[in-house]
């Protein structure tokens, strides 16, 4: 029997998704998203950095373990991963939030992290403008979400398949593209990873700009290292698999 759900927040406590979004540390996209992180938190004494929708936390807890003179606060809707990591990560603020809307202070933070978040949201009218309320002035966002344009969205909707980086159901993520799972030998009721919003790079300079978040720079990346993936991030930046966006406060 397949799962039935209430609501987004009983989805994503019972599947966990949020607790995968930076676990594959050598993936392309959480490469790119450190190496930029990095070079921020270097350069800076002090500085407070919330990671919004942080899982497990292994991630932005290897961040803290590497620059400690920073302050660290991570939120995520999943109560049962939260609790967890307020017993092993104990050098970060921990909170179980709708990253849509938190109860942060206004103007708390130098840096946010949304990584592989947004495609995932309801409300990102109201989860853009939270993000701009806690920035501090002139602070910076790192946000990566999939690429509505990538080049496997674009093959699929040409052979009339539902693109890669949406969804249609809560229940499976297979639905319209059922001939694309087999032809790659992968699960045929995989579970549903909760993809609600898609975006262009186009749409999401543009939304990010109407919230007052400026984009600055912009980094293509990928999530599954197979050689189209590598190509294409290189030579054909607008076709890539995932954007990595760094925006700034204004």
């Amino acid at each position: 029997m397949k799962k039935k759900f209430k609501d987004t927040s009983d989805f994503y406590n019972k599947q966990g998704y949020y607790a995968w979004d930076h676990q594959s540390f050598s993936q392309d996209r959480v490469k790119k998203l450190t190496s930029e992180l990095i070079v921020v938190l270097a350069q800076n004494k002090k500085l407070t950095v919330l990671d919004l929708g942080s899982g497990t936390g292994e991630w932005i807890y290897q961040i803290s373990q590497r620059f400690p003179q920073h302050s660290y606060y991570g939120c995520d809707l999943a109560e049962k991963v939260i609790t967890q990591n307020k017993k092993n990560k104990k050098n970060i603020h921990w909170s179980v939030q709708d990253i849509q809307k938190t109860s942060y202070k206004d103007k708390m933070f130098d840096v946010v992290i949304a990584g592989e978040v947004i495609e995932h949201l309801s409300d990102t009218d109201s989860f853009l403008a939270d993000i701009h309320r806690v920035l501090k002035p002139k602070g910076l966002l790192f946000l990566t979400t999939p690429n509505l344009a990538s080049w496997l969205d674009r093959r699929m909707l040409l052979m009339g398949l539902q693109p890669f980086s949406t969804e249609v159901s809560n229940l499976s993520r297979t639905f319209g593209r059922e001939s694309f799972y087999k032809l790659l030998l992968l699960p045929s009721k995989s579970d549903s990873a909760g993809h609600l919003r898609c975006f262009t790079k186009k749409a999401l300079f543009s939304v990010l700009s109407h919230f007052r978040l400026v984009p600055v720079k912009d980094i293509p990346c990928h999530v599954h290292n197979i050689l189209p993936n590598k190509i294409i991030t290189r030579l054909m930046p607008s076709m890539s698999q995932n954007i990595l966006v760094i925006a700034q406060k204004a």
